[in-house]
């Protein structure tokens, strides 16, 4: 009887059953074997300072995750552990997916870091590298045609229609500035 004069106790009570739920199944869905192997080689970097051309550090262009077409490569596997986000962004372990060149040295399934000039810094997953042939010849980095340094990878029919005519998700605010420094950094939700 002395309970039900206090339903906020019972209210309580559910609402911990419902955390501990979510916290039980975001755990389940974000340890698979990829994960783990990545874990183990995580190369930490010092961040690298980007000195593109004017106003080519600007551009973030996007690829479809569709056009990865190997089932077997560890870019479509990272793909089957995905969702698509806000903005028709590849999400993975709450950080956007992006492509990288080659040159920055990383793996797919490294965790970067995306230091932004007048913005706050962005958590990526690498999920695909960049061919060398789509990439300028000296550093491997940096897009061929457009200068883009990362490209997101997307559901191209889930982008805001901005960024599907310019090409760019500078369209978008929250990416609209320049980007400073890339490094690699231990994945913080393992």
């Amino acid at each position: 009887m002395e309970n039900l004069k206090r339903p906020w106790l019972l209210s309580l009570l559910v609402l911990i059953v419902l955390l501990s739920s979510m916290l039980i199944l975001a755990f389940s869905l974000n340890h698979h074997p990829l994960q783990q192997e990545s874990k183990q080689n995580v190369n930490v970097t010092e961040p690298v300072a980007i000195s593109p051309e004017p106003g080519k550090a600007e551009f973030k262009s996007f690829m479809d995750y569709r056009t990865i077409s190997s089932q077997t490569s560890d870019q479509s596997q990272l793909q089957r552990f995905s969702q698509t986000g806000e903005y028709g962004i590849r999400i993975y372990n709450y950080a956007y997916m992006i492509a990288v060149g080659s040159g920055w040295g990383f793996s797919v399934g490294d965790y970067v870091i995306i230091l932004f000039d007048q913005a706050s810094p962005i958590g990526c997953v690498v999920g695909d590298i960049k061919s060398d042939s789509d990439t300028d010849k000296l550093t491997h980095t940096k897009d061929k045609v457009n200068g883009s340094i990362i490209e997101f990878i997307v559901q191209t029919e889930k982008i805001p229609k901005k960024v599907q005519i310019s090409g760019s998700f500078n369209s978008v605010p929250i990416f609209n500035h320049k980007i400073l420094a890339i490094y690699a950094e231990e994945m913080p939700y393992d």
